[in-house]
Parts: structure tokens; C-alpha cells; sequence
């Protein structure tokens, strides 16, 4: 176990070191122009971390899965070694993130997505130790979601055939992007979509007196359910051409 840990740290090492070193051209820059030009500002890197390490999900188990297979390796070795992999990840780039953006927040007009959704909370007598600690699980958990949501989609897609992938893919946009929202205008007079934004500002702790800890709550919950939906489908995938 501890080897196939070792390899899915190692796939990701390299992708992470050179987006990080964007990360922190992008802020240098951002600084260097609030300094030396005007209050432009670039904020959220959590958001970009968020897509990261989604993609990063997206592609952790064709090949590994291969590979694996190939040197005896068990589907749940596999599965698990990925699950113990990511959440070091997502620590370790909830850390990076929650430095870089206390220190640009400090020398520029940066704001971090965690200070901009949760800036009631801090209003007083709040520390910036609280704001750090409490921005660093909300990051980890959050993106451990994300990563997992991510796995999950690359096994159901490994697990279909061309003509399911491709109904899959048309039609899964066609619904969200044109036939719900015209059966929200026709029958519901446009009252779904207002009680889907409400339902996540609830998940998030927006609406919980901006609650970090509703968020945090509720990525856990999405990493334990993909993750197992993720195994109930890996455990029956086979090699594929």
C-alpha cells in the first residue's frame, strides 16, 4: 500500500509544482501592480485550485487503474491509495494557499474566495489566526470534494460504452442548459433555480450565519459518497483497449 501511495503522490508532484509557480507569478504581479499602478486586483486562487485538482481527479485512474492491474495490484489497493493520496494533496495545497493568500492580503488588495464568501463571520474581534485555521479546513475539504467528484466521473466514463459517453455528454448539457430551464419558465414560474441557489448558499453556511463549518460538513459528505460510489464502480471495471 505504502508503494502504490507513494506512486499517486508522485503523478502529481510535477503538475502541481508548475502550477504553483504560476500561482505565485500571478500573485507577484498582482502585488507589483497594486503597488506600483493602480488597485487592479486577482483574487480566488482557491477557484483555480478547485479546478486543479478536479482535473487532477479526472485523470487518476485509466492509466493507474492499467497499471495496477498489470502488477498484480488490487482494484481496492488501487481506490485506496488514491483516497490516501489526495487528502495530503489537498492539504498541503489548502496550506500553500491559505499562505499566499494571507501574506497578498496583507501586501495587496487580494482577497481570498474563503474571506469573500465568509467576511461576516470575521467582522470584530475575529483573529487571523481563526480566519487561517478556519480557511485551511474549509480549502482541504473542499477540494478533497472536488478531487473525488472528479475520480468519479473518469471511472463512470471508463465503465460506459461510446454510445453511452456520448449520451452522457450531449445530453447531460442539453438537460441543465436548455430543457430545464425551460421547464422551470413553463411550469414552475422560474421558482426551481432560486431553490437550487438557496439549497447550496444552505450547503455552504451562507445562509447558516456564514458558517464555514457547513461547507466543510458537506464536502466531506460529497468526498465519502463519490468515493463510494467511485469503488462500487472501479471493483467491477476490467481492462479496457
Amino acid at each position: 500500500m505504502r508503494t502504490a501511495i507513494k506512486y499517486q503522490l508522485t503523478e502529481v508532484k510535477k503538475p502541481l509544482l508548475i502550477y504553483y509557480s504560476i500561482i505565485c507569478l500571478i500573485i507577484s504581479m498582482n502585488i507589483f501592480i497594486t503597488f506600483y499602478v493602480n488597485n487592479i486586483g486577482v483574487n480566488a486562487i482557491e477557484a483555480s485550485s478547485m479546478i486543479f485538482i478536479f482535473v487532477v481527479g479526472l485523470n487518476s485512474f485509466k492509466e493507474t487503474f492499467r497499471m495496477f492491474l498489470q502488477n498484480s495490484r488490487s482494484r481496492k489497493t488501487q481506490f485506496t491509495s488514491f483516497m490516501l493520496s489526495i487528502l495530503p494533496i489537498s492539504a498541503l495545497m489548502a496550506l500553500i494557499d491559505t499562505a499566499i493568500g494571507s501574506s497578498a492580503h496583507s501586501l495587496s488588495s487580494y482577497q481570498s474566495l474563503f474571506r469573500q464568501l465568509y467576511a461576516l463571520r470575521y467582522l470584530g474581534n475575529s483573529s487571523d489566526l481563526q480566519v487561517n485555521v478556519e480557511g485551511f479546513l474549509w480549502s482541504m475539504l473542499v477540494y478533497a470534494a472536488f478531487a473525488m467528484v472528479g475520480y468519479f466521473i473518469t471511472t463512470l466514463y471508463y465503465r460506459m460504452n461510446k454510445g453511452q459517453k456520448l449520451f452522457v455528454s450531449i445530453g447531460v448539457p442539453v438537460f441543465l442548459l436548455i430543457l430545464l430551464p425551460i421547464v422551470d419558465e413553463t411550469f414552475t414560474n422560474g421558482k426551481m433555480f432560486p431553490k437550487v441557489v438557496d439549497f447550496f448558499l444552505l450547503m455552504s453556511g451562507v445562509k447558516n450565519g456564514y458558517n464555514p463549518f457547513y461547507a466543510m460538513a458537506s464536502s466531506a459528505l460529497f468526498f465519502l459518497i463519490f468515493g463510494g460510489l467511485s469503488y462500487w464502480l472501479a471493483k467491477r471495471a476490467v481492462i479496457k483497449e
